[in-house]
């Protein structure tokens, strides 16, 4: 799927209006498409330079981005071992196969509800930031590994809590 997707995004989209090559567009729609791009206020496209990236990477905003990426890519996978530790604990094969299910109801209606809420609030940053900070909680239960079984059941049904592929 990613080669023909790829393949039609190369020879489909018009590239920017100001550097369009698209065949299937008339002069009139690439002035129209630049006339809009200025009044929406967008500067036109600027080449990429080593002071572009020495900007970038000396700025806290990639430092935050790669920081919230990290606990976001920390999580995504915890509840892969869900069905393992259940098959230690003595649970039977129906209940390994149903059980790990609820981290995926539980994700997909928290999707749901930060997209909703974020859309509500108008705040991005609080519906991206609080799962990713709240994500911490399971996985450091299961980092941590306490005795209890009920607190990494806990753990393990809520750790995809911090998915938000809805907000952005």
């Amino acid at each position: 799927m990613t080669v023909p997707v790829g393949f039609v995004t190369w020879w489909v989209l018009p590239d920017t209006p100001y550097t369009t090559n698209a065949w299937f567009l008339t002069d009139e729609d690439k002035k129209l498409a630049i006339d809009r791009v200025q009044k929406a206020g967008k500067a036109a496209p600027a080449k990429i330079t080593l002071a572009t990236f020495k900007r970038v990477l000396t700025g806290w905003k990639w430092y935050a981005f790669v920081f919230g990426y990290v606990l976001y890519g920390s999580a995504c996978g915890a509840g892969d071992y869900f069905g393992i530790w259940l098959k230690s604990e003595g649970f039977s094969v129906v209940d390994r196969n149903i059980i790990p299910t609820g981290t995926k109801l539980i994700a997909g209606f928290c999707i749901v509800m930060w997209g909703f809420l974020s859309d509500y609030t108008g705040s991005r940053f609080a519906f991206v930031f609080g799962p990713l900070a709240y994500g911490l909680i399971p996985n450091g239960i299961l980092a941590f590994w306490p005795s209890s079984q009920n607190v990494k059941l806990f753990a393990f049904l809520t750790c995809s809590v911090q998915l938000m592929t809805a907000i952005l």
